[in-house]
């Protein structure tokens, strides 16, 4: 592993990150990765499902997450339509 990699892995673990896809195969391949830089991860199945478990987070945890990553195309509420409400929500959040 380069030292450049190492650098990434250790910045990367105490970020917050949410995932939101629909495809379960996508998202277990996915978040196996994420997971490799990411201890605190979430995800969601869809917009609706993401835009709620950005808010619960926030509520309970007393603060937002670092950074959302969402698929686009999604059912009950796309991605870009969930990552809108986050922004009016929060305009400062990473999406």
């Amino acid at each position: 592993m380069s030292d450049y990699s190492k650098l990434i892995i250790e910045n990367s673990k105490n970020l917050c990150v949410l995932y939101v896809e629909d495809d379960e195969e996508l998202r277990a391949n996915t978040i196996e990765l994420l997971s490799l830089y990411f201890d605190n991860l979430d995800y969601a199945v869809d917009g609706q499902d993401g835009y709620d478990k950005y808010i619960n987070f926030e509520k309970e945890k007393d603060r937002t997450y670092d950074i959302v990553i969402s698929d686009i195309q999604m059912p009950n509420m796309n991605g870009i339509e969930m990552c809108a409400k986050i922004k009016l929500h929060n305009p400062t959040q990473i999406v």
